[in-house]
């Protein structure tokens, strides 16, 4: 008697562990939102939710005790809302990779004739510039990271363009505008490297565009998005002539999945002013033997908005730099930089983060030398 007393009090502590255990795997789930993984594991979850509900009902376990009336009840409320939210995901499809709403080449206006700080299509951008489509799985989820200093109508003037582009491409994205604190030299290289790390813990995402701030896509064909290799989606720039200039550019805008940027270590540190540090990243991805992914020139098409000259790094150490790229990228980058965030705010357009580097090292010959080290 008292064995089999014991074994219904087992089944029943069983019982309210299992019904008490649904909810918070139900939560996480929709805390965590959509996606087609979770929405598969959902769908294997189907028969542990009927085997619940089947448990319920049987004469293994009587519900008995207001303590089991009131688990029964939650888990009756809880399989209602997990079968409701695997009926609604999946009745959704992964969005298409060539939307019926794009419209190919763009009418690019860059005059002061056009209001650049509102467009019908900012109105139900999430604070922080986040978007994503609500009749489709968002085939990634992408962080645009902006590299910026000074350049307030020039960011105006990429967002206005490039927001309802990415919009009618169907993606899940949300703009980052990392900053460099202070007034001394910029290193792209590095505040790169500290908004990737900056960005990966507020939030996971499948692509990040490295997106230089003053270039101005001309096509939504190019679409936003990740491949296994670097893709380098701006090859057809005007200033060029719309045509590669070598192959091995891959400056203005890169793509690259997570994995793939801790592959090569991110960028550079050392390269304090403008010029390079995209060369001294395409070396890296050579030697990963990674490939670099483009779109057709005559999609990849962008404009360059014209700003006044900004200060290079010496050309001594930009070649010296340069040629250590082999002997030097696994030791300096992502794994090496160093940094201070400032402030992480949350604006009606992007999440701006800013950032202090520190300061460049003021004598040259100090310079080589640390390179040399590293």
């Amino acid at each position: 008697m008292l064995q089999a007393s014991h074994s219904r009090l087992r089944k029943h502590v069983f019982a309210c562990i299992v019904v008490l255990s649904v909810p918070l795997i139900v939560n996480v789930y929709v805390t965590i939102g959509f996606s087609v993984k979770k929405a598969n594991a959902l769908r294997r979850n189907d028969n542990i939710e009927d085997s619940i509900e089947a448990m319920i009902d049987s004469e293994d376990v009587t519900m008995t005790t207001p303590w089991l009336l009131v688990s029964r009840s939650i888990a009756n409320k809880t399989i209602k809302t997990a079968k409701e939210f695997w009926s609604v995901s999946h009745s959704l499809n992964i969005c298409s990779s060539s939307p019926i709403m794009l419209v190919g080449r763009l009418n690019i206006d860059l005059s002061d004739n056009t209001n650049f700080t509102f467009h019908k299509e900012y109105l139900d951008i999430i604070s922080g510039g986040t978007w994503k489509p609500r009749d489709c799985f968002a085939r990634q989820r992408v962080a645009i990271i902006i590299p910026f200093r000074d350049r307030r109508k020039h960011l105006e003037q990429l967002q206005y363009y490039l927001i309802p582009m990415l919009k009618r491409q169907q993606l899940n994205f949300r703009f980052f505008v990392v900053e460099q604190n202070g007034n001394n030299t910029f290193n792209k290289g590095l505040i790169m490297n500290a908004a990737f790390a900056e960005v990966r813990k507020i939030e996971d995402f499948d692509c990040f565009v490295f997106h230089d701030v003053d270039m101005i896509p001309e096509d939504d064909r190019n679409i936003y998005t990740c491949t296994d290799a670097p893709k380098h989606m701006s090859p057809a720039l005007d200033k060029f002539g719309y045509r590669l200039p070598y192959m091995q550019l891959v400056g203005g805008v890169l793509s690259m999945k997570p994995d793939v940027f801790i592959a090569v270590n991110g960028y550079s540190n050392l390269y304090w002013g403008w010029g390079a540090e995209d060369d001294d990243m395409a070396a890296r991805i050579k030697f990963k033997n990674l490939g670099i992914v483009r779109p057709p020139l005559t999609t990849g098409r962008y404009r360059m908005i014209k700003h006044s000259k900004r200060e290079m790094n010496p050309a001594k150490i930009r070649m010296f730099l340069l040629k250590t790229v082999k002997n030097r990228f696994m030791k300096d980058g992502l794994n090496s930089v160093q940094y201070k965030t400032v402030f992480v705010k949350l604006t009606p357009l992007f999440t701006h983060i800013m950032v202090d580097v520190g300061e460049p090292p003021k004598d040259t010959n100090k310079i080589t030398s640390m390179m040399t080290q590293t």
